[in-house]
């Protein structure tokens, strides 16, 4: 038997020769049908992989999104903890980055150097121009980057300032296996532990009633007037002793306070009588 017409069927991807045999026509046909349930099948699971894997893909988008928002909060919570801390730091502070641009500035930085700018208003200026509005002798405390060199200034000084304010500076350079990263300056107003020092100073070298220097600062001072006259034959100079006549009468008949007294005005005449570099 052979098929000299036929039909096509839609749902079966097969072509009918016109004489063919029933048996190979039959094959053919179980061949095609055979073949259309396979690459139903193979199509089936790999719609079922592409599927679990578009799955997949979007579920790890959707946790990697979740983590990244995660980060960036914790990320901004940490930069609004350290931006308090520098703002509340005692003492001026100041920020630059790579470029030598300010990325960060507290309101004491500008305030400490008497510039006339706020912090908000120093934000991503230049060094240069920072430079420029604080002026040469402000702009010396603080040292350029010198790569592979050594700063000029050092990295802690104290300052005085024309208003008569003492101030400490320091300044740190941000490396990375030698690579620079921009720079840290910290401003700090010392005026008060300088005069508590000088304070101390004082009391340690001078007589507490007359103002003069006491024994250990005399000492101190003539021995190194006495070196540099070793040194130079041509310093001369002349150690004088006073004597008050009858002063401890003074302190037998009217007492230890009029002495004082006494003592205090003797001292007065003394230093109304030698010049400024008389010891």
């Amino acid at each position: 038997r052979r098929f000299y017409s036929w039909h096509r069927a839609e749902d079966y991807p097969l072509v009918i020769l016109v004489g063919l045999g029933a048996e190979k026509s039959l094959t053919l046909v179980e061949e095609g049908i055979t073949q259309s349930h396979w690459q139903s099948g193979t199509g089936s699971a790999l719609l079922l992989i592409t599927g679990l894997a578009l799955t997949a893909f979007w579920t790890q988008r959707s946790v990697r999104s979740a983590d990244l928002q995660r980060v960036a909060d914790a990320l901004a919570l940490e930069t609004s903890r350290l931006n308090t801390v520098l703002e509340w730091f005692p003492g001026g502070m100041l920020i630059k980055d790579t470029d030598d641009r300010i990325v960060f500035v507290n309101a004491l930085w500008p305030q400490l150097l008497g510039l006339n700018a706020s912090a908000a208003s120093l934000l991503g200026v230049h060094d240069s121009e920072l430079r420029a509005l604080m002026g040469p002798e402000t702009a010396a405390w603080f040292p350029l980057y010198q790569p592979g060199g050594l700063s000029e200034t050092a990295p802690s000084q104290e300052v005085a300032t024309v208003r008569g304010c003492h101030l400490e500076i320091d300044h740190i350079d941000i490396l990375q296996e030698q690579r620079y990263f921009g720079a840290i300056w910290l401003v700090r107003d010392i005026t008060e532990r300088k005069r508590h020092e000088l304070m101390l100073a004082e009391l340690a070298s001078t007589d507490t009633l007359t103002g003069l220097p006491n024994r250990r600062s005399f000492m101190q001072s003539i021995n190194t007037l006495y070196q540099g006259a070793l040194r130079d034959n041509t310093i001369n100079g002349v150690v004088m002793m006073l004597d008050i006549d009858r002063f401890k009468r003074v302190n037998d008949t009217y007492g230890h306070a009029t002495g004082d007294i006494v003592l205090k005005y003797g001292a007065k005449l003394i230093q109304a009588s030698i010049r400024a570099t008389d010891i």
